[in-house]
Order: structure tokens, then sequence, then C-alpha cells
């Protein structure tokens, strides 16, 4: 993105991040360099100008601002400018002049639950375009569920053109995606559980006691080896032996 300031034309490096890791400081460095690089490739060199937009409601510890000269690295020095939501306050009037800041004003402490509903007044009765104002009610929805509980955002209703847009059904069908695939590794689970009671029951006579509690501690891989060497112990004691021997699952 480029933009005007001070009168000179200047790349716009934005880093949006739900958290902070330390690699960031290295990662705009390079990105910085990289868009300095495409500037003289365009033939329209100039500044590059970054900045970290976090997107967490509240961070403890503060963030780095950039990288300094040291006596490891006495020629890196770089410094780039932070946006810290919890440190500024977006109130309902900044976004009734500003729709597109939603997103970032409802992890802000200007926003509060009592906030919500009228958040979400506002930003229908915006004149932006309805798939532009669906996408920006989905973002500002999704950002709210970082600060608030599932409860509170009960008060931000969903509208039509939200739920049509792009970016609420690519959440919701990844959620979905998840979703099946837990069901698939809980299922495997319990048919694996399930098979080892039985050969425990078939070959004994009766299920060793505890053996259920601590199938139930053990994962997909454990207890495959497990039902592999059951399969392949034909003597009753030492298969008796072998599921006794198995730790007791730390919540049983």
């Amino acid at each position: 993105m480029r933009a005007r300031i001070n009168g000179v034309e200047t790349i716009i490096h934005l880093e949006f991040q739900l958290k902070h890791s330390s690699d960031i400081p290295a990662r705009v460095m390079v990105y910085n360099g990289l868009l300095r690089c495409l500037g003289f490739l365009q033939r329209r060199p100039g500044p590059v100008r970054s900045m970290v937009v976090y997107l967490m409601h509240e961070r403890k510890r503060p963030v780095p601002r950039g990288i300094c000269r040291s006596s490891r690295d006495p020629q890196v020095h770089i410094e780039y400018d932070v946006f810290c939501v919890w440190e500024r306050s977006l109130t309902l009037e900044d976004v009734r002049r500003r729709p597109v800041l939603a997103p970032i004003a409802v992890l802000t402490p200007g926003i509060s639950e009592a906030d919500l509903s009228a958040l979400h007044r506002l930003l229908q009765r915006t004149r932006l375009l309805r798939k532009t104002r669906g996408e920006l009610e989905a973002i500002t929805y999704f950002l709210a569920a970082r600060r608030f509980d599932e409860d509170m955002l009960q008060s931000f209703q969903r509208s039509k053109a939200m739920m049509e847009s792009a970016t609420y059904r690519k959440v919701i069908e990844e959620g979905r995606a998840e979703g099946r695939a837990e069901g698939r590794v809980k299922g495997k689970l319990e048919t694996l559980r399930d098979k080892l009671l039985k050969l425990a029951r078939h070959r004994l006579g009766r299920v060793p006691r505890g053996l259920q509690g601590k199938l139930k501690g053990m994962n997909a891989e454990a207890l495959d080896r497990l039902f592999d060497r059951a399969l392949e112990t034909e003597d009753p004691k030492a298969l008796r032996s072998l599921l006794t021997a198995l730790p007791t699952a730390p919540d049983s």
C-alpha cells in the first residue's frame, strides 16, 4: 500500500498479529527490506514505513518496537511503529465517523460489553455496500470473540449480510472441518477401546479392574500399539500382565 506522508510517497507495511512472538522484529526488518527492493524494481524508490498492529485486547509485558545495535549485531538497527489496541480507546463515535475502525475498536477499552448492541446497529446503518458491510460485521464479530465470552456476544446479532460474507463462511467451514476431524479421532479412540475391552473379556473371561479408565488416558497411537501387542499375546496370563501393567490415567 502506498500513501503520501509529509508530501513523500511512502510504502506502508502493516503486520497484523494476534499474539507476540520473539521473531517479529526480525520478520518486520526482512519485509521492510524486501519492500524497499520492490520499490527500486518498480522504479518508484522511496521510504517504507512499517507498523505492527497487535490485535490482543491486553498484554502485561511491553512489546519491542525495533532492533537496536548491539555488540552482537553492530550494524543492525531498525525502528517501526507499533499499534497496541489495549493502549488506545476507540469509541462508538470514532466508529460512527469511520466504520472501518470497528474491528480494532471492539478490542480497545473504549468499547464495553454494553456497547456491543449499539456497535452492531451502527454497522448495519452504514452506507457501505452490502457485501462490504457483511465482511466488516464478520471481522468485528470474530475479533470481539477474542475479548468477550459467548454470552456477551449474544447482543451482537448476526445479520444475513454477515452470514453471507466470505469471511464468515470460511471461518465457520474451518470450524466444521476441525469438528469433523476431532469427531473422526474420537470415533477411532472409542473403537480401539471397545476392541481392547472385548478382546480382554473374550481371552480372560472378564475385563481387568481399572482397564477402562487406563485406556481413556491413552492416545490413538498408544492404543494401536497396545491392540497389536494384545493380539500377538496368546497366553492369557501374559495378556493379563500386559493389561494390568498399564499406567493409571491421571484423572482416574
